[in-house]
């Protein structure tokens, strides 16, 4: 396992990635539709959960694989 792998994100980080709302991304937050950790009272987004959780909806929408290098 490499170190990028146990990166976690902060809420913020992620809506900028995803480009959604603070709303949308806690209504996936709380329904479960995004993986997340707490800790403590603070919410993080793993790294790999995030990538793998994007990799799923290109495949629910037909698109390509990415292709990692």
């Amino acid at each position: 396992m490499i170190l990028e792998d146990l990166a976690l994100l902060k809420p913020a980080d992620v809506m900028v990635r995803l480009g959604v709302s603070r709303a949308r991304l806690y209504a996936w937050l709380s329904d479960g539709t995004l993986p997340s950790v707490r800790l403590g009272r603070s919410v993080r987004i793993p790294a790999a959960d995030l990538a793998a959780w994007i990799e799923e909806r290109r495949r629910d929408a037909g698109l390509p694989a990415r292709e990692d290098g």
